[in-house]
């Protein structure tokens, strides 16, 4: 259920046959955690979900990050990712009187042919040391190989859709924010 919120503190996910944890809901607070060797993703979450991540690691998974769903923002969210780049799988609205607050460094792999779109309020303030960035599954430069297929794919033009700022979205903030690779319309 939505009130759900274990607490997941130095704990090694070793040898996993597929995903290595999934979030479905509600508010578990996880540091420390360490996928490693997982056959599927590291970590899967949907947009339900609202952790707190802290310290986490993927290491020689099927992909080392944090696969977020894509839909619609229901309630404010953060999104600090605790280390590990965030891979939107789908499509994602910030809905209307809702903020989502992206902290500085995250990086965000978006999906091939994707967007992200806000009628709400979108708060991308990084830093000139720790700079948010937007860009394709395929980069490989920032946040390295996550998508583990070595030198298969690069970031190039059009991989993903935009960042739309849209109706409702006035009171939204960029600052040190890197948008590449996008420009599929």
């Amino acid at each position: 259920n939505d009130s759900t919120s274990p607490t997941l503190s130095n704990v090694r996910i070793f040898g996993a046959e597929n995903t290595g944890l999934t979030i479905q809901n509600g508010a578990p607070s996880i540091s420390n955690l360490a996928v490693v060797e997982s056959g599927g993703i590291a970590i899967h979450q949907t947009v339900n979900a609202s952790p707190t991540y802290v310290n986490l690691t993927a290491t020689n998974t099927g992909g080392d990050y944090v696969f977020h769903d894509g839909g619609t923002t229901n309630a404010d969210r953060t999104w600090d990712f605790g280390g590990l780049p965030v891979r939107l799988r789908d499509d994602l609205r910030i809905g209307g009187g809702t903020t989502l607050t992206v902290v500085p460094g995250t990086v965000v792999k978006v999906s091939l042919g994707a967007w992200i779109a806000s009628n709400g309020t979108l708060i991308a303030k990084g830093t000139e040391s720790k700079p948010i960035v937007f860009t394709s599954i395929e980069d490989d430069t920032a946040a390295g190989d996550s998508n583990r297929n070595g030198n298969a794919t690069t970031g190039t033009q059009g991989q993903w859709e935009a960042l739309y700022l849209e109706n409702g979205s006035t009171a939204s903030i960029l600052e040190h924010v890197d948008i590449r690779f996008a420009g599929n319309g």
